[in-house]
């Protein structure tokens, strides 16, 4: 009825304000020991209010010998690390996400979604940042051997994708 509001606002929608993605299908390393930017994941973002909550969300293909990957998100306009990290514990890096080994024959999927509100309408770019244990170099989108043949061992499997999802911040709620 009148002064109602629409259906899919009262049914909780209406909260998005904007969505950019970047679909990775061509591949991608890092040899360094130290996480690094993928630059092939870069998102240019501007959010339309201060207190907007981004929802980062990373779907990545990668491989490496026998070792493990660990990463995050990161503000280069802000020059930050966009949190949560692990917990600090003696000597231990602390990253925002991580994988368990991953095989040389085998692309993994290491999911990770991260809530970061910016405080600003500042134009940003946000990057994903990854490697692999020093010993070995991180691929995306294909496995460490690459053998070309036919198996499904060293098969190129789909593209990786990154997702930051704009909500207002007054319908978000993170506890």
């Amino acid at each position: 009825g009148a002064g109602s509001p629409p259906a899919f606002e009262a049914a909780g929608g209406g909260t998005i304000l904007q969505v950019k993605t970047i679909e990775v299908e061509d591949t991608h390393s890092n040899s360094a020991s130290a996480p690094a930017a993928i630059t092939a994941f870069n998102i240019a973002f501007t959010p339309t209010s201060s207190s907007s909550k981004l929802c980062l969300q990373l779907s990545m293909s990668c491989s490496c010998n026998n070792e493990r990957l660990a990463g995050y998100f990161y503000d280069s306009t802000g020059s930050a690390i966009i949190g949560p990290i692990a917990d600090a514990a003696s000597n231990r890096a602390r990253y925002t996400f991580g994988s368990p080994e991953l095989g040389p024959h085998v692309c993994s999927i290491v999911n990770c979604t991260v809530w970061f509100t910016p405080g600003d309408t500042t134009a940003r770019t946000i990057q994903v940042f990854a490697a692999a244990q020093a010993t070995t170099t991180l691929y995306i989108n294909r496995t460490y051997t690459d053998t070309d043949d036919a198996t499904l061992n060293n098969s190129r499997s789909g593209a990786s994708t990154f997702t930051i999802t704009e909500y207002d911040g007054d319908t978000v709620t993170i506890s």
